[in-house]
Formats: C-alpha cells, structure tokens, sequence
C-alpha cells in the first residue's frame, strides 16, 4: 500500500510539474501573442493622420475663402482627396473594428457624412468659388473641435484595449500559479519567467508607442518642411512610384494635377500631362519624347530645362538617392529665360556679343551672336584662347594682357582690334573688359 501511495503521490507530482510546465510554456507564448497583438493594433495613428487633413482642408479653406483663386481652389480639392483616403484607412481591416470595439467610431462616420456633404461643391471649390469656400467652411469648422475632442477618446480607448489585455494576462498567470500551489518550485520558476516576460511586454509596447508617436512627429516635420520650399519637390521610390510631393510641385503641373498621386509610376503621370499638352516640347512627337524624358529621369545626369504650354520655362534638377530613388527640384525660370531672349535679340539689332570667363574654373560661355559675328560654328567649346585666335598676333598679344589685367587686379579695359579674315574679308572689334567682385572684394 505504501508502495502504491508513494508511486501515486509520485506520479502525481510528476503529472503537476508536467501540467505547470506545459501551462508556463502555454502563458509565455500566449504573453508574446498579446505583445504582438498590442503592437499590431494600435489606431491612433490613422485617427491622428485623419484629424491633420480635417486641420489642414479647414486651413485650405480658409485661404480660399480669404482669396479667391483657382489655385486655392485646387489646394482645397486635393487636401478633400487626402482626408477621403485617410478615412477609408479608418473604416476598413482592423483599424475599423479596433475603432468599433472601443466605442469610438462615430466620428468616422461623421467625418465620411462630411465629405460626402462637400462633393457637390467640389467643382466650385476648383474654380476658386468664395460662395462655395464659404458653405464649405461652414460644414468643415464646426467639425474640427469634435475631431481634436475625439483624437483623446481614441487615445484613450486604446490605452484602456492595452491595459485590458495585460491586466486580462496577469490574471489568468495568478489563477495558474494559485491552482498550482503545491508545485512551488515549478511555480516559483514559471512565475519569474512569465513576469520578466510580461516586463519586457510591457517595455516593447512603451517603446512601440513612443516610436510611432516619434515617427509621426518626424513625418509632419518633413511634410511641413516640404511644403514650406518655394521650389516644386516631388519623391519617387526605387520602382519609379511617387512617394510624396509638395503643392509647388502640385501647381507647376496643373493639366497633371489627376494623376500627381501618391503610388502613380513617374510615366504615367507625364504620359497624363502629354495627353493633355501640357508639354510643349513634346507635341507631334508624344511617344518619343515620353520615352526620352522617362530615361533621363531614370538615369539624371544634369539639368533639363523644359517648355510647358503656357509658355513657362522650368529648371529640372534630379538625382538617385542611396535606395535608387529619385529626388527631383522644379525651379520656374521663365524670367531668366525671358531675359535671356530679350538680351540676345538686343545683341542682334547693336550688332554686339559678349563672353563671360569665371575666374576660379576658367569656364567661358560666348553668348549666341557673339559665336556669330566671330564667324565660329555654335558647337566649338568656348574659350579666351578661341576669341584671341580671331585676332591678328599683334592684338593677340595685346588682347591677352587686357584679360590677365582684368582677371588679376580687376582693371577695366577698352580696346579696337583687327581680326583675321571673317567670311573672306578682315574686321574691326571693340572690346570692353570688366570684372565682377565678391563680397571680399575677390575677382570673380
């Protein structure tokens, strides 16, 4: 009998240790599961990124309403494109269900009553009309408090869903660790596992928070920063796809503006300008040119200035970044360019050409007439050493120590000199030296 109790009592501590090991090892995978499902579910970041476009169209609105321009107009569109795409983040997966379970989803449906309320006036909103910015103000304002009011129960809730889930956790490792209380060291040892376990829950869930309030804050930094360049800005990822851009960019190309989306391959949107001949230099020959612009785009390898239909100049600047993206800069040039025509149609009628040297890398332009009147084809690289070989070697000379005086000490010279024969027969050059000084006073 002894014997039987002993093996008895043995077996059942045996059955115990092996009980309170499996329901250790099942309350450890079940805390990772819980961490994991914490971090996955967090949805105040889609709620905070909804409230930022009700805040930003309510801004868009308010400087429609203050100037009525088609530009405004277009501002106040995109950021109504924005909001509806954060919303349909709020009410599909498990960012909706999250947002129901908490009790804290009427907003959404208040904000999605709202956009639909302002379809009717998107094409007034457009065309930049103040009635239209006016009743859009009027269904937009008082939406904004509700929404900001509304951020902190969505906070809240999901502090509350958190909170639950480990209170709901440690519970249940009591209840094990009560029914196993014959078990101590089993017990002892399980417990102190599962509690560093949930510590470390609990550190991970702090520091997910943390990061996606970090990485918020970062994002509206940069958007803001953005925006906030004078110059167009648009960014593409490594599969030619735009990541984000920034309203200059938005109104440079406005025929574009449909197609200016987040996600859109960098041809498509050209090839939604095209179509729609926004791109001067690209009429009658549409496909070769898309073909052209996609490749240079690819693979930058300088500066493109381009001619849209309204008859502005742009400056393009691109280039690949480390994950083999690419940043580009759109500078509007049309009064440089314009400048440009008036100065070169003035050195046609006074039968005049100028150069420009640069001291410090001794890069020299001749202007167009300039090439012309000294009888040189508009493909021979500029230099002072071509200018000089158009004069006879007496003014060569002369000319050569004008130039080194100018360069050196700044001096201006005016001179007349004789050139070989141009177009069969010798002429006659005034030339004017003079220096440009920096801000020290050095010779540029």
């Amino acid at each position: 009998m002894r014997w039987l109790r002993r093996h008895i009592l043995m077996g059942l501590v045996v059955t115990g240790f092996v009980v309170s090991l499996a329901l250790g090892f099942d309350t450890l995978s079940g805390a990772s599961d819980v961490v994991s499902h914490l971090l996955d579910e967090n949805t105040v970041w889609p709620a905070t990124r909804a409230e930022d476009g009700l805040v930003r169209l309510d801004g868009a609105l308010a400087r429609l309403a203050a100037d009525p321009t088609p530009q405004h107009g277009a501002a106040v569109v995109d950021q109504i494109a924005i909001l509806q795409d954060r919303l349909a983040v709020l009410e599909s997966g498990e960012v909706a269900a999250h947002l129901a379970e908490d009790g804290v989803d009427g907003q959404v449906r208040t904000l999605r009553d709202l956009v639909t309320a302002l379809a009717p006036l998107a094409d007034g909103l457009a065309q930049g009309d103040a009635a239209a910015a006016e009743r859009a103000l009027a269904l937009v304002q008082p939406a904004v408090a509700p929404t900001e009011a509304w951020i902190l129960e969505v906070q809240q809730g999901h502090r509350d869903h958190l909170q639950a889930h480990v209170e709901s956790r440690t519970r249940a490792i009591w209840l094990v660790i009560v029914a196993l209380g014959g078990l101590v060291l089993s017990g002892v040892i399980f417990m102190l596992m599962l509690t560093l376990e949930i510590r470390s829950g609990r550190r991970k869930t702090d520091a997910a928070e943390a990061s996606h309030m970090v990485a918020a804050a970062a994002e509206l930094r940069l958007k803001d920063a953005i925006e906030a360049i004078p110059e167009g800005f648009a960014l593409y990822d490594a599969d030619d796809r735009l990541v984000l851009s920034n309203q200059r960019y938005r109104n440079i190309y406005r025929a574009s503006g449909a197609a200016i989306v987040p996600g859109a391959t960098f041809e498509d949107i050209i090839r939604h300008g095209v179509e729609r001949g926004q791109y001067a230099e690209a009429v009658g020959n549409e496909e070769a040119w898309i073909a052209e612009r996609v490749a240079r785009h690819r693979s930058p390898s300088g500066p493109i200035e381009q001619r849209l239909n309204d008859r502005r100049w742009l400056r393009i600047e691109e280039r690949r970044t480390s994950e083999g993206g690419v940043v580009g800069v759109r500078v509007d040039i049309t009064g440089i360019k314009r400048a440009q025509d008036l100065l070169s149609r003035a050195e046609q009628i006074a039968d005049l050409g100028h150069f420009n040297v640069d001291v410090a890398s001794g890069e020299t332009v001749f202007s167009a007439h300039l090439y012309r009147i000294l009888g040189l084809s508009a493909k021979q690289a500029a230099s002072t050493n071509l200018l000089m070989d158009r004069l006879d070697e007496t003014d060569r000379r002369q000319l050569a120590r004008a130039l080194e005086g100018t360069r050196r000490e700044g001096r201006a010279f005016q001179g007349v000199f004789s050139s070989v024969e141009i177009d069969g027969e010798p002429r006659w050059f005034v030339v004017n030296l003079a220096a440009d000084a920096g801000p020290s006073g050095e010779i540029q």
